[in-house]
């Protein structure tokens, strides 16, 4: 019975041996990554459109920053890793800054159709949240807007 035993478990052994030396000398996929553009082709336009804006009030503009970036925890608050996976993977489409402090003046969300669904309601209601307890602005933003438009919603987001 023993002798049974011990040519099962070399057996498996031999079998799990074979799955690995199988799996070390597979072939791989080389370093998966390539290029891609910083903004969508709306993005860009809307970014046009903003750029003007900004120089004529001499703000900096950062684009897709995360909020883990912008934002932090306050020290102490438990559950620390549950607040800061939150806000890990998410981002704000524009930030305008001052760029004497490099203090966030507001954020700005470029909204699309995908928006509507409810995954994204609820995504930006946290966002939303985050932005207004940090006393930071969030304007939300469809296109197309001219740029006048737009000057007026940042100068009233900035006013308040």
């Amino acid at each position: 019975m023993k002798e049974k035993l011990l040519i099962l478990g070399l057996a498996i052994a031999a079998v799990g041996l074979i799955f690995l030396i199988v799996y070390l000398l597979r072939p791989r996929e080389q370093f998966p990554y390539e290029r891609r553009e910083l903004l969508s082709k709306n993005e860009l336009a809307f970014y046009q459109l903003l750029r003007p804006i900004c120089s004529a009030y001499g703000w900096d503009l950062f684009i897709k920053m995360r909020l883990a970036d912008l934002f932090q925890i306050i020290p102490g608050t438990r559950d620390y890793m549950s607040y800061f996976n939150k806000i890990k993977a998410k981002h704000t489409d524009f930030i305008l800054v001052d760029p004497e402090t490099l203090t966030v003046l507001c954020g700005i969300e470029l909204d699309d159709a995908s928006h509507n669904r409810p995954d994204r309601i609820e995504r930006d209601e946290f966002v939303d949240a985050v932005y207004a307890v940090s006393g930071i602005p969030l304007i939300h933003v469809w296109m197309p807007m001219t740029e006048e438009e737009i000057e007026d919603l940042i100068l009233d987001a900035l006013e308040t």
